[in-house]
Formats: C-alpha cells, structure tokens, sequence
C-alpha cells in the first residue's frame, strides 16, 4: 500500500513488535511501524487517519472486544473517512465427517472457552457497523469463498496451509497431554487426523468464506 500510494503516510500497527520488518528488510521510507494495543488505546490522537484497514483479527477478539475494537478505530478515523476490515467466517462449508470434528474441537477451545465468535464476520460484523453504538454509515458487505486444498489452485494450497498452521498453533490448547484418551488423542493421531482432513476437504471441495466490509465514518456537520 505504501508504494502503491507514495504521498500518502502508511502505518502499520500491532501489539506485538516481532511482526514488524526486521532492519535489513527494505521498507519504503513512507512506511512506518508502531506497536499499540486497540482494546486499550492506539497511540495516535482523535480523528487522524483517512482510511484504516484491519483484517485477521477472528482468533484474537472475543464478542465484547469487538464494540470495543471498532469504537477505537472510529476514533482515530477523520470525519467522512473510510474503513475496511476484512475477516474469515470460521465455518467450512461442503464439510465431511473429519472436517466436523476438527470444527468441533476449535468451537470447544475458541468459542466455549475463549469467547470468540465463529460466526462474526458477515451479517453480525455489518449488523454492529451500523448500529447506534458504532455509528458508521454507508456499510457494504462482500464475500469471498475462498478454496480449502488443491481442488481450488493456488489459492487452495495456500488456504490449506494456513489452516494446518492455525490447528498447529491450537493444538497445544486443544491436547494439553499426551495420554491416549478419546477426548486427548496422541502427536501422531493428531497430525494424522490433519492429514486426512486436508484430504477430505480436496475430496468434498470444500471452502470457506471471507468478508470484507467498508464503512464511513459520518462527516460532522
């Protein structure tokens, strides 16, 4: 985006520093990096920026930090300026027998215990855009059906990929043991059931949908 927009200030935003370019990677020089937490407060002042794009935030917010998160990211919006959030819904659709499981061990971890909404993004993502309490006006919804395995090309792959990774990630949380038991299967049961997953999805072409969204922020009068 920076380059794309060589006049325009570019900032790049998270809670955590390690995602930032390291000194050797080239940056342009109208791009900067600023760590700061959104459900506390960003650091940057009242009605700053034009545009603000957020994305991937589904396994990091849970249903009462959204209101949250979006009042914040208003804040630091000009008046008559946009947003985009751009966020997956968390249901694979043409799902088999494995990919159901799998989904059903991510509901217990994230939603029953961590509080976090498989079904944000969509109507309920506009819904609370355009609701008294956020107040964005001129709210449009997109969505995207995104492939799950090499059914759908490149892009397949690469959706594959990132949802191994993101089960990797869980699985920790979602076995913190190693004993044989049906609700704690083993390492090798575990990527096994990965495995055939993956399989399945390319068996039942299966995909999973992505939204973007774009809203305004009312001009004061």
């Amino acid at each position: 985006m920076a380059k794309e927009f060589p006049n325009a200030t570019v900032y790049g935003i998270d809670i955590n520093p390690e995602l930032f370019p390291g000194p050797h990677q080239p940056v342009p020089s109208n791009c900067l990096f600023t760590q700061s937490n959104l459900l506390t407060r960003l650091s940057f002042p009242n009605q700053y920026f034009d545009f603000v794009y957020q994305r991937f935030l589904y396994l990091g917010l849970t249903v009462d930090d959204w209101p949250v998160a979006l009042k914040e990211l208003k804040r630091v919006m000009k008046p008559g300026g946009w947003i985009e959030l751009f966020e997956p819904c968390m249901r694979v659709h043409r799902a088999g027998a494995r990919t159901r499981e799998v989904m059903r061990w991510c509901s217990r971890l994230l939603q029953e215990e961590r509080g976090l909404d498989f079904d944000f993004a969509g109507e309920r993502m506009k819904r609370l855009c355009e609701s008294e309490e956020i107040g964005f006006q001129n709210v449009k919804l997109e969505r995207l059906s995104i492939p799950v395995g090499p059914w759908g090309g490149r892009v397949g792959e690469a959706m594959a990929e990132n949802m191994v990774l993101i089960f990797q990630n869980l699985q920790s949380a979602l076995m913190p043991d190693d004993t044989v038991t049906p609700n704690s299967p083993t390492q090798k049961a575990f990527e096994l059931m990965v495995q055939s997953w993956i399989r399945e999805c390319e068996e039942h072409k299966s995909y999973i949908d992505y939204y973007i969204l774009t809203a305004q922020r009312p001009s004061e009068n």
